[in-house]
């Protein structure tokens, strides 16, 4: 059966009536105080390059924008982390990189209680009702690890870490990292604006079926 050009373009424009907005999609920072507690990435005092990985949820799909953590280098301001969004599967990240964004020149972690933001291009989906992790891995001396604050608003979530990129190795931890998640959720159709086009359509097909007595 066909469908009218007008009726095609009035069902796009309708369906994206309800535009998306950048929101805070997950959130471990909160309003509260900085924790002194941290997570070490990178070259560790024994000589192991450690990777941690935090695994989070997504309830409704939407584009990614940013992450804003609470990182530091631990010896200098010259310590670089990269994060990546990585899918889970069987518990730990998939090892295929979404997307990754790397920061140079770290804040010195002491005394630094402002989030460090790394800017996504907005265009990577992550799925609503899929689960996630963000990896952060450090490319840093045997000097300068990276830090990467505990939250302190309560959130008990799972942990992956990696020794010298070896397999992953997952606990729960009330002890999870402090993050922030910012993104455009994907626009749903109004559910208005579809029966509106409902009511075009059958019409439309009234008036065709009219025309051909």
């Amino acid at each position: 059966m066909r469908v009218p050009v007008v009726l095609l373009v009035l069902s796009s424009v309708l369906a994206f009536a309800d535009t998306g907005t950048a929101d805070e999609i997950f959130d471990t920072i909160g309003d509260g105080d900085v924790s002194s507690a941290f997570w070490v990435i990178g070259r560790t005092t024994v000589g192991i390059q450690r990777r941690y990985a935090a695994r989070f949820s997504v309830e409704d799909s939407f584009f990614i924008e940013s992450v804003e953590a609470l990182v530091g280098g631990t010896s200098s301001s010259s310590a670089r982390l990269t994060f990546a969004i990585q899918q889970e599967e069987n518990g730990a990240p998939d090892g295929t990189v979404l997307e990754s964004v790397t920061n140079f020149g770290l804040p010195f972690i002491i005394g630094n209680e402002t989030p460090e933001e790394f800017t996504f291009s907005g265009s990577t989906l992550l799925e609503g009702g899929q689960d996630y992790f963000l990896v952060a891995t450090a490319s840093t001396g045997p000097s300068d690890p990276v830090g990467w604050r505990t939250n302190t608003v309560g959130f008990n979530g799972t942990l992956a870490v990696s020794d010298d990129a070896g397999p992953w190795q997952t606990f729960s931890t009330g002890n999870y990292p402090a993050f922030r998640i910012n993104g455009s959720v994907v626009p749903e159709p109004n559910s208005f604006s579809l029966l509106a086009v409902m009511c075009i359509w059958h019409w439309q097909r009234r008036r065709d079926s009219g025309a051909r007595k």
